[in-house]
């Protein structure tokens, strides 16, 4: 529908998964520095820590900002 619209279309997909959930192939995945960016750009908190009071699931990742007070 965008294509015969010529509208841009991008793909967000990581080329080795594709819309795969996960790849074939094992691997350790580092954040990339866009990632890094986005982190902080999008205000989820200054990498690789949260803001307090975030509202996403940082159970995985606990801010070491708010375990040092």
């Amino acid at each position: 529908m965008f294509l015969r619209r010529h509208f841009p279309v991008y793909i967000v997909d990581q080329p080795p998964r594709g819309r795969a959930g996960k790849s074939t192939v094992a691997a350790t995945v580092q954040p990339a520095s866009f990632d890094q960016l986005l982190f902080d750009q999008l205000r989820i908190g200054k990498w690789p820590d949260y803001f307090e009071n975030v509202q996403f699931t940082v159970s995985r990742r606990r801010s070491t900002s708010s375990s040092a007070q």
